[in-house]
């Protein structure tokens, strides 16, 4: 990518780079440095248990007792505790020590080396082309997640560019047999074209992916007497007279010349005014690295990429205007687009992001009350929920609904289960004190002789299934009541509330159709639930009446 800057821009990128870029880069480092140190004492946490697990038939040999599988659960026991503790204690300080130093990058570093190269252009870290745009000439397959940052506007001599970072990628499957595809992942420019075309043509590399392009079902494939050009590119067009008079040698050879300069595939697009040509590198391009800090090699690479707008510009003659068409700026008045909330907070924060903001920016994302407004929301007809309002209190009573009965009747029969297969004469020995428990209870013959087939997977699954149920029926919300100085929230069949103390406890939020308490402030993994799941227009009502007894409306 180098190869774009000529010789003076190099020179004044590499004396940019001693003189001003290096302080500020070592200004920075100390956060660069956090973010490497919470990595390695993350991989200190669980590459000795990984260790443990891949070296355990030499392991087995030297310890004192001789058993393959305590040696398995000991090392998995083991990694799951460095994991939770890895992401407990450093994750939140990672992200937040991260966006900082990312931050400060954008806002420090690369604007620096952008106005060396394009002083005629302005360049917005958080902002980004609009999907429409990217999706306008039909160029990719509009499959997948859309995102986009680091924007170029301006003028490049006559010709007004746009011009962003660019990424699309979506999944298939699930687990191990799950996929990734990169539809596009690189440089998006948006261009001022020369002429007005009544089609549009497409220009795809010779190797692209099917599952990167857009619909071609439509189009026709045109193929030109030019050996090199047929080999690294396929044209296809709505109108292949227009194609053909647009795609002269001369264009031809001038495409040929960006594609080695770019050094990556080269997709392009001509329709109505403009001009799209996008580079598709398969990875980020304007990060900063966390092992060391950026090279002087680093800075022309981002020098590079930023350079390659005028190569494109001088390559497709984009500031002849002899065919008499002025320049339409209006691609230059484009509106903004939402940027990532996290970059977002970060340059909000000068670079000086903290875990409690990370929390509370997540804890704004999912509470979807956020969005419901402050009004008081009326009743939903057909609710058979009570609520009762008083000076400073509210008490809502659901009672126990038919979800908590199916619940608890599939935890029993999952009990059962259990004890069917404890009762089994092939129960396994060390069921021991268990299994002599089970032949106390009353027998269920049809369900013990099921079990006996094979009472140790019977055993386990109605364990699970017990198990998992009952934590679901004995925390049925079934009553909460705000009074002044607490929220007492009762569940299940248990005699007495939960008692949350406020003000420690003063927020009600929405997630989806449940309603939950959260803490006034600081950092907390959980929000309790104050409702079983409800309708979505009960949740809204709820939550807004809950909001105005805690005092937050």
């Amino acid at each position: 990518m180098s190869d774009t800057l000529d010789a003076d821009v190099a020179r004044r990128i590499d004396a940019f780079y001693d003189t001003t870029l290096r302080p500020k880069l070592e200004a920075i480092d100390d956060r660069r440095r956090q973010v490497r140190w919470l990595i390695v004492k993350s991989l200190l946490l669980v590459l000795p248990p990984i260790l443990f697990l891949v070296a355990g038939d030499l392991l087995d040999g030297v310890l004192p007792f001789h058993s393959n599988a305590v040696t398995v659960v000991a090392g998995f026991l083991w990694l799951a505790a460095g994991i939770v503790f890895a992401l407990v204690k450093y994750l939140l300080p990672g992200i937040a020590a991260y966006a900082n130093y990312r931050s400060r990058f954008k806002q420090d570093i690369i604007p620096e080396i952008f106005r060396v190269v394009c002083p005629t252009a302005t360049y917005d870290p958080l902002q980004g082309i609009a999907q429409e745009i990217f999706d306008a000439p039909g160029l990719f397959s509009t499959r997948g997640t859309f995102t986009c940052d680091d924007r170029v506007r301006g003028r490049i001599g006559l010709t007004p560019v746009e011009a962003s970072e660019v990424g699309r990628a979506y999944t298939t499957g699930s687990g191990k047999h799950s996929r990734t595809y990169v539809v596009f992942r690189g440089l998006f420019f948006h261009l001022d074209f020369t002429q007005r075309l009544s089609g549009v043509t497409l220009v795809d590399p010779e190797k692209a992916q099917s599952f990167q392009i857009g619909d071609r079902a439509d189009l026709t494939l045109v193929t030109f007497d030019h050996p090199a050009f047929e080999k690294e590119f396929r044209v296809y067009t709505s109108n292949e007279s227009e194609t053909r008079a647009l795609l002269t040698p001369a264009m031809m050879e001038a495409l040929l010349t960006l594609r080695r300069q770019a050094g990556k595939p080269v997709f392009l697009a001509f329709k109505d005014r403009r001009a799209y040509v996008a580079v598709h590198y398969d990875r980020t391009l304007f990060e900063p690295g966390i092992a060391q800090s950026t090279s002087k090699e680093a800075v022309r690479e981002i020098a590079g990429h930023f350079a390659l707008v005028e190569t494109i510009v001088r390559e497709l003659k984009l500031n002849d205007r002899s065919s008499g068409l002025e320049p339409d700026a209006s691609l230059l008045e484009g509106g903004d687009v939402a940027p990532h909330p996290l970059s977002r907070l970060a340059k909000e924060k000068a670079g000086r992001l903290t875990t409690t903001d990370l929390w509370t920016m997540a804890a704004a994302e999912i509470d979807d009350s956020a969005k419901d407004g402050g009004a008081l929301v009326p009743k939903p007809e057909g609710t058979r929920i009570r609520l009762d309002r008083g000076p400073g209190r509210v008490s809502i009573t659901y009672g126990l609904r038919l979800g908590f009965w199916v619940m608890l009747a599939i935890s029993l029969g999952g009990a059962l289960l259990a004890a069917s297969a404890l009762r089994a004469p092939d129960a396994p020995a060390w069921a021991g004190n268990a299994a002599a428990l089970a032949r106390t209870l009353p027998p269920v013959p049809w369900l013990d002789a099921f079990a006996a087939d094979a009472p140790i997977p019977w055993l386990i699954v109605g364990t699970v299934i017990a198990g998992l149920l009952a934590l679901a029926w004995t925390g049925y919300v079934r009553r909460v009541d705000v009074e002044p100085d607490c929220i007492r929230i009762s569940r299940g069949f248990r005699p007495f509330p939960r008692v949350y103390r406020r003000p420690l406890y003063g927020r009600a939020i929405r997630i989806k159709s449940s309603m939950y308490i959260a803490k006034s402030h600081g950092l907390h993994v959980m929000n309790p639930t104050a409702s079983p799941v409800l309708t979505e227009p009960e949740a809204i009502w709820l939550t807004s009446e809950m909001k105005r007894a805690l005092g937050q409306a």
